[in-house]
């Protein structure tokens, strides 16, 4: 969870020394209005809510550079017991096609 292991995914981030644009993140155990508790330095996130009672294995985030313009596609993101998804497009993009991410998590049942 990001909770409990925010810290260690971010240095070990550095360590690679990669210039990233783009992160995607699953089992955060967090909901959008927690989001602020979690920056990562040169970075804007978006979240999709945890599963509402459920405390573990829920929750998703994409984290992408400040310099992206991004838009949520909020008919592709759900949160269900089944399935969990958050999905963006990325606009500013050199070949002016906007390019979609997204991140899936089937949580366990």
């Amino acid at each position: 969870s990001v909770t409990s292991n925010f810290d260690t995914v971010t240095t070990e981030l550095m360590l690679k020394n990669e210039n990233f644009s783009v992160l995607a993140l699953a089992e955060t155990n967090l909901d959008a209005c927690n989001k602020n508790l979690f920056n990562i330095e040169g970075f804007q996130s978006t979240y999709q809510s945890k599963i509402n009672g459920k405390h573990k294995g829920s929750g998703l985030a994409i984290y992408l550079k400040e310099s992206l313009l991004f838009n949520t596609l909020e008919s592709f993101n759900q949160c269900s017991p089944n399935l969990e998804s958050l999905f963006i497009s990325i606009n500013n993009t050199d070949n002016k096609i906007p390019i979609t991410i997204g991140v899936l998590y089937r949580p366990q049942i």
